[in-house]
């Protein structure tokens, strides 16, 4: 089932960590409802609290060093540093107040628009017919598009929102590809989002 809209019914969540030996420790606590991790080249930790539309950031001794809120994200679920640079890269899982937001499950490969908390199956994604990596990854969206992936076929596909229809975007077999979208292959491709500014997919 789709969660439930903030706040959820113990808004207690924590960040876990492991050390070399297997031990179990809280590292964070008090989110709503922690999701994406990210670190930088300094080692410090970001971490998305998903439903608390908000980032925080921690030293790699648990110390909040900052917290990202005020309204800049709406439901932040991945975060991912972005190389040879200090900075982050967010990907916001719902679409901001007003418009429509899209959720894509990982494992039938569904993907569902969200209106006035009602989910509506819009599409699906091929299946590889490989129990063990037939999953759909992440979903972005650019030019009135969704782009989703599928670990197992080593494909992105794109799926019109207004009526349904899934091809594929690039990808043929698995394999690792450089070269044009027409051309390049995949491994497992699961994280994808889409930088609007220089029009670039990643």
């Amino acid at each position: 089932d789709f969660p439930p809209v903030a706040p959820w019914p113990n808004p207690i969540k924590n960040v876990y960590k492991y050390d070399t030996d297997g031990n179990l420790t809280v590292f964070a606590s008090g989110f709503l409802s922690p999701n994406g991790i990210g670190i930088n080249s300094q080692n410090e930790i970001y971490i998305c609290d998903h439903y608390g539309n908000l980032i925080k950031k921690y030293s790699d001794d648990g110390t909040l060093l900052q917290t990202f809120d005020g309204g800049l994200f709406a439901t932040p679920a991945g975060i991912k540093p972005i190389p040879n640079s200090l900075d982050m890269l967010v990907v916001e899982y719902a679409a901001t107040s007003g418009e429509t937001a899209y959720v894509a499950n990982y494992n039938d490969r569904k993907i569902f628009s969200l209106i006035n908390n009602n989910l509506i199956e819009i599409a699906q994604v091929p299946s590889n017919s490989n129990p063990n990596s037939d999953f759909l990854g992440f979903l972005t969206s650019a030019n009135g598009q969704l782009y989703a992936t599928h670990i197992g076929l080593g494909q992105l596909f794109t799926v019109d929102p207004d009526n349904g229809s899934v091809a594929v975007y690039a990808g043929s077999v698995p394999g690792s590809d450089d070269g044009a979208i027409a051309t390049a292959t995949f491994s497992s491709p699961n994280g994808i989002t889409y930088d609007a500014l220089h029009d670039k997919m990643y």
